[in-house]
């Protein structure tokens, strides 16, 4: 039987718990990674290299005392089923949802900066590049008034790493952790700001056809309106976003705006399949919203939103 541990309530306390080097309370970096930070700051600062060591050590925990639902429940809202529930006409105040997730990847990738201080005195600052990565099993969210109240018990994995100038200075790879049976937010996490983000912005499509000519792409609904649509294709007079290309079907693609839902694609059916980052599209709508690019036939589209 695989033991689980309890996931830590921060980012600080989730590299530290795994990370090996009890965390960046106390790091020990090797000689090779040690060689790398002294060449970073060799002829540029008027101190010792243990000072910068030490620096980045003090300033480390402050920088990533990130609560992780801080991470996790933006993510989940960004889900467009569950952004849904921010509408008050389709799911009345008075009714209670229980979401599952199932299996959900969440990443989140970013640069604090840090003020190192030697002696008390700021001497300059360092950017830390922190990835992560979390994959949940069995997570369910209970939603009520357009707002997450409360995450239930769940399992998940995490990899993660931290550097400091280029250089690595931390890396986990978790075994199985588990929620407590039941998260109650206080206060409950509100769906509104996601649900309007997506209601009321559009997406840019940009990408080359064939003969290497620049195309540009901008879906953009009517303010106010609750749904919109699209037609991608290779038909002149039909399609709104032409694809001069042979791979590209006459009438290839859909996507379509719903309020509520965001923006979504189908494929109607082309003779050579339209992929979402990778993931075949067929004639059931599929959602845009993490999208990052789309190929209709072989012409690829990078996704830009507001």
């Amino acid at each position: 039987m695989q033991v689980q541990s309890p996931l830590p309530a921060t980012l600080a306390e989730l590299f530290s718990a795994h990370s090996g080097r009890q965390g960046m309370g106390a790091p020990r970096l090797s000689a090779s990674e040690q060689d790398k930070l002294r060449a970073v700051f060799k002829g540029k600062q008027p101190f010792a290299f243990a000072d910068v060591e030490q620096g980045v050590r003090d300033a480390y925990r402050g920088a990533l005392d990130v609560n992780l639902m801080d991470i996790f429940l933006p993510a989940w809202a960004k889900v467009s089923a569950i952004a849904a529930f921010a509408n008050a006409n389709e799911y009345p105040s008075d009714e209670r949802h229980y979401v599952p997730l199932r299996e959900h990847r969440v990443t989140s990738s970013h640069e604090p900066r840090v003020e190192v201080l030697i002696d008390g005195v700021e001497v300059f600052s360092l950017g830390l590049e922190v990835k992560l990565q979390v994959d949940f099993e069995a997570a369910a969210l209970e939603i009520a008034e357009g707002r997450i109240c409360a995450v239930k018990s769940a399992s998940c994995r995490a990899l993660g790493s931290i550097a400091c100038q280029g250089v690595n200075i931390a890396s986990i790879k978790t075994g199985n952790m588990t929620l407590p049976g039941e998260i109650k937010l206080k206060p409950p996490f509100s769906l509104s700001p996601f649900a309007a983000g997506e209601d009321e912005g559009g997406l840019t499509l940009s990408g080359f056809d064939e003969a290497g000519r620049l195309l540009k792409f901008r879906l953009q609904p009517t303010p106010g309106a609750k749904e919109a649509t699209w037609l991608i294709g290779r038909r002149q007079g039909r399609a709104d976003c032409v694809i001069p290309d042979k791979a590209v079907s006459a009438e290839h693609a859909r996507i379509r705006f719903s309020r509520g839902r965001g923006m979504e694609i189908c494929d109607l059916d082309s003779s050579n399949g339209t992929r979402v980052d990778g993931k075949l599209v067929d004639r059931s709508y599929m959602s845009l919203a993490n999208a990052r690019k789309i190929v209709f036939g072989i012409c690829e589209m990078q996704v830009s939103r507001d």
